[in-house]
């Protein structure tokens, strides 16, 4: 078992972005809607230890959300 096997990696999936002035201006009550800056075709990024390690589409599997990936992202060109 090499080090990447044996340690655990905080994975996180990120939907989009978005940026508000102050949450003064935008109260976040229940049904407060938050637009992002990403479209519903293009893949969310998958982020390992805050590191985009690769993309992929949502997709539900089991009633769960789940994420397929489809590019695996060469840390190479993730840095350029």
């Amino acid at each position: 078992m090499n080090d990447m096997t044996a340690s655990q990696r905080h994975v996180s999936i990120e939907l989009g972005r978005t940026q508000i002035d102050t949450i003064a201006d935008k109260e976040f009550l229940p049904g407060t809607t938050i637009a992002l800056n990403q479209s519903v075709d293009e893949p969310v990024h998958v982020l390992a230890d805050n590191m985009l390690v690769a993309r992929g589409e949502i997709v539900i599997v089991n009633n769960r959300f789940c994420v397929r990936i489809t590019d695996v992202i060469d840390h190479v060109d993730a840095i350029a």
